[in-house]
């Protein structure tokens, strides 16, 4: 199958929208379609897939027809090997199975209020006729989120810490890979990614043997509890653990804080929507 692409010359048209890359995408999608190829034929290729049917299909109509291990590679020096999201085959099919009860649609309601709190908190600190940081605040409430609903409410506290440990990791999984050197040199960003990493791992270690020599928390249950229940006969093991749990705290406040702040840029360029959600 061929997939549309623009040529040279159109690339170069694309390249001037660059410093708004909302109007950008807007462009690709009404030229080119619902999939587009906008990479070269080189080892970096980049395809967008456009709207809810296209991602249906990539993700749950067909999902054995993709794999992700390769595509998300790049991803496992903050991740881990083990994390879903670079797992492909019989090894993502069992991590899938003992991960999903932890997202049951009880689960994940029960956490609304927490999520209602942690952005309140958030617009608490917004005055009017004042500049913010939008995907910054964000990236810092979501992040608060992820970190309250995978451990629960008793440890919130150690949102920020788990979060400024994983931003090197971050950091350097998001640059370019022609930018991207993994040879730890002691003072570099694989160094540093590294470093954030096994800080992060401590972290969760740490809870994670507590839990086991203390018991799990029956009246407050999280996704940790979930993910440490051995009563389907195999279990996580404690690297799988870690890395599934680092693997959604990144997921989560990476790409979610980034979508609150294009909600947030497309609440302040569209007066008339605000007011329909005030109504």
């Amino acid at each position: 199958m061929t997939l549309p692409r623009p040529t040279f010359r159109e690339h170069l048209g694309l390249v001037r929208m660059m410093g708004d890359i909302g109007h950008q995408t807007d462009e690709i999608h009404r030229r080119w379609g619902p999939i587009v190829d906008v990479g070269y034929a080189t080892t970096l290729r980049v395809v967008y897939a456009f709207g809810v049917d296209v991602n249906r299909e990539l993700l749950v109509d067909r999902p054995e027809d993709f794999r992700w291990g390769e595509v998300m590679a790049g991803l496992t020096p903050c991740v881990g090997e083990t994390a879903l999201v670079v797992s492909d085959g019989d090894d993502h099919d069992r991590r899938r199975r003992l991960v999903q009860p932890a997202f049951s649609r009880r689960r994940v309601d029960a956490n609304a209020a927490l999520i209602v709190e942690e952005i309140d908190r958030m617009l608490d600190g917004w005055a009017p006729g004042t500049t913010v940081d939008a995907h910054d605040h964000g990236r810092r409430a979501v992040r608060r989120i992820a970190v309250r609903t995978l451990f629960g409410h008793r440890l919130g506290d150690v949102a920020d810490r788990i979060g400024d440990a994983l931003e090197p990791a971050l950091s350097f999984v998001n640059r370019p890979p022609g930018f991207r050197l993994e040879v730890d040199l002691g003072v570099n960003h694989y160094h540093r990614c590294r470093r954030g990493r096994r800080a992060a791992d401590a972290i969760i270690q740490a809870e994670i043997d507590r839990r086991r020599r203390d018991g799990t928390p029956t009246d407050d249950p999280d996704i940790l509890t979930a993910l440490m229940d051995e009563s389907a006969g195999d279990r996580l093991s404690d690297a799988e653990l870690r890395d599934q749990v680092i693997s959604m705290i990144a997921a989560g406040y990476d790409t979610t804080s980034s979508a609150l702040a294009w909600l947030t840029y497309g609440l302040g360029t569209h007066p008339g929507i605000q007011d329909e959600l005030r109504d």
